[in-house]
């Protein structure tokens, strides 16, 4: 009986020690799974830091690029001669193809056609070489691979006429193909557009360091160049490739200026300038215009004030209202 009875109490103890031992066990648990908890945040976080850090530009591009999608662009590709080139398209009504420069890519006109989605078809186009169009597998970039990608694009969108914008090289770019298609383009307009015989300064159009590529911005931008830190700046330099350098050097061997040929332009052209621009400044703005010969009367040249290289992507508001009035009340 006393022995039945110690087993009881071994049991009850037992149990006694088990019930205290439980929560203790919970806590040390619980305390486990919360410092991994806080160790993979903490590795998480390291992590992302060091990406940013080694590839802080390609990060921000990707970023801006998904904006497009998620301010309502559908993204497509199309393959051609120039390789897969890669658009943007949304939104209904008249249709407006936007061309961006050299070394650029379609998320640089972002902040314009956000505002014209509501009430335009619009379509942005990555050159080949540029963005997510990789270009011809041999990497032999020239002015007419441009051409060639541009074209397979406009193929296939849904539309009989369009006004045509280009940027930059975009816009040397837009006037070669307006001279072939003039059916189709309703309107032609240049931003800052290059493809006169004139100055290409290759050392800060394709820098190779750190105050290069902060010169350009400057030329770029004027007052209102933005700081960026020599890490970034490198980084950047790093997206220049053989194929660019390659386009740059066609571009400017005489076989594309557009000094003989801008008089025979057949459709409506007009030019929009941001007049901080020392690669392209208003004196170059207005030989191009005297070279357009325009219609007695019109005055095709519109200044943006302070707009800068891209004044689409510095003076959005500005440009988009400047670019309505021309397309829609000319």
């Amino acid at each position: 009986m006393r022995l039945k009875i110690t087993n009881n109490r071994l049991k009850s103890n037992s149990c006694n020690i088990l019930i205290g031992v439980l929560p203790l066990t919970n806590r040390v648990i619980l305390k486990y799974f919360h410092m991994k908890k806080r160790y993979f945040l903490l590795a998480f976080v390291i992590i992302v830091t060091l990406i940013l850090a080694l590839y802080p530009v390609r990060i921000g591009l990707w970023l801006q690029r998904q904006n497009l999608e998620y301010k309502g662009f559908v993204k497509h590709s199309v393959d051609s001669e120039a390789g897969r080139v890669t658009y943007f398209e949304g939104g209904v009504g008249k249709s407006i193809v936007f061309i961006h420069g050299f070394l650029s890519e379609s998320s640089n006109w972002l902040d314009a056609v956000e505002r014209l989605l509501p009430n335009y078809h619009i379509v942005v186009i990555d050159l080949p070489g540029h963005g997510d169009s990789l270009g011809p597998l041999d990497h032999n970039l020239q002015m007419q691979t441009l051409l060639t990608g541009m074209e397979a694009v406009i193929e296939v969108i849904p539309t009989q006429q369009f006004t045509l914008v280009g940027n930059s090289l975009g816009g040397w770019v837009s006037v070669l193909y307006a001279l072939e298609n003039s059916e189709k383009v309703e309107n032609l307009v240049l931003v800052n557009s290059a493809g006169l015989e004139w100055e290409y300064p290759k050392r800060y159009m394709l820098p190779t360091n750190s105050q290069d590529y902060a010169k350009k911005i400057e030329m770029m931008f004027g007052d209102e160049a933005p700081s960026i830190p020599d890490y970034i700046l490198n980084k950047m330099i790093k997206l220049q490739t053989e194929a660019h350098i390659h386009l740059f050097d066609d571009a400017v061997s005489g076989k594309y200026y557009l000094d003989d040929l801008l008089s025979h332009l057949k459709v409506d052209t007009f030019l929009i300038w941001g007049n901080n621009d020392s690669f392209f400044p208003l004196e170059y703005a207005k030989k191009m215009a005297e070279k357009i010969k325009p219609k007695k009367g019109m005055n095709i040249l519109h200044q943006i004030e302070g707009g800068g290289h891209t004044p689409h992507y510095t003076k959005p508001d500005i440009f988009v209202d400047t670019l309505i009035q021309m397309i829609d009340e000319k």
